[in-house]
């Protein structure tokens, strides 16, 4: 359900007999009235809140975006409404539902509280001498508490790891195993109900590559071909192709012509056997012969 985004108030002879127009948008409320798409901005930035339609029904704007502008019952003759078309302007309680914090004082240069303190010790002699209610030494004396709080309160964007709470060891341990057989850190994240970049901060520590799953299976027509009872597992179209040496594009054209066949599997790391061969980063690799992983 969308949220309302401008509010009219038909206003009638009491509060009970007043009518409210809600719209999602101020086109719509623009186009309920008759008027171009920039009639009630328009209104509101000459500081009027009565608008009026193509058949002369006057209206109250009491919200409009984030604002919301409350009736000002003593400047409104509820009879007459055309008499303070022009006249009566925005209620001036208004209510941001967003509201900025106030801005921070500027903090004290080095430069600036050194003369602050020469000043004082030519005027009293020294700083042990001047009173305790001196506006200068006040307005010292805030500056620095603050900035020293602020320091204090202050996390450091790298110390932020230390704040955040572990996770028990068993849930890391699944974690590792579960990317070292082949699953790539988003299923991981969806099987654990945890965050993907907690995942990815165990690869990058433990130093376990990030494996994708393996898609595609490439064997051999020919029986004089080593892929012939040895097929080739990858995991996108463009390491089939690159093994090739074909384009991907043309990839499915050229594959009868050199021999091959193409399969679509699903495989993780881990389901394949000790002697197959896949494609990775750096070439064509042999599971259990070199790789660091299932050895």
């Amino acid at each position: 359900m969308q949220k309302t985004a401008v509010k009219l108030i038909k206003l009638g002879a009491s509060k009970e007999a007043d009518e409210v127009k809600e719209f999602r948008s101020s086109l719509e409320a623009n186009y309920f009235l008759g008027r171009p798409k920039d009639y009630l901005w328009h209104r509101l930035s000459r500081r009027h809140s009565l608008v009026s339609s193509v058949d002369n029904t006057i209206y109250f704007v009491a919200q409009y975006g984030r604002s919301k502008y409350h009736l000002n019952e003593k400047l409104i003759n509820r009879g007459n409404l055309t008499d303070d078309f022009n006249v009566m302007p925005l209620g001036r309680e208004v209510i941001i539902q967003h509201r900025k914090e106030p801005r921070q004082s500027r903090k004290l240069k080095l430069s600036e509280r050194l003369a602050i303190i020469a000043k004082l010790e030519a005027e009293f002699g020294s700083l042990s001498t001047v009173p305790e209610d001196n506006p200068l030494l006040v307005m010292l004396r805030e500056k620095i508490d603050t900035e020293e709080k602020n320091q204090y309160f202050e996390v450091k964007v790298e110390d932020k790891a230390k704040y955040v709470k572990k996770k028990p060891a068993a849930l890391v341990e699944k974690a590792e195993s579960l990317l070292k057989y082949g699953v790539s850190p988003r299923e991981i994240s969806e099987k654990l109900n945890v965050r993907a970049a907690w995942v990815y901060k165990i690869a990058n520590s433990k130093s376990i590559p990030i494996r994708k799953m393996y898609a595609y299976k490439l064997v051999s027509k020919q029986p004089s071909n080593p892929r012939f009872n040895r097929p080739l597992y990858a995991s996108c179209l463009a390491d089939i192709a690159r093994y090739l040496g074909v384009s991907a594009t043309n990839l499915y054209r050229k594959l009868d012509k050199l021999g091959y066949s193409m399969e679509c599997v699903q495989k993780y790391f881990g389901d394949l056997k000790n002697g197959e061969d896949y494609i990775c980063a750096v070439g064509v690799r042999t599971k259990g012969y070199g790789d660091q992983f299932f050895d």
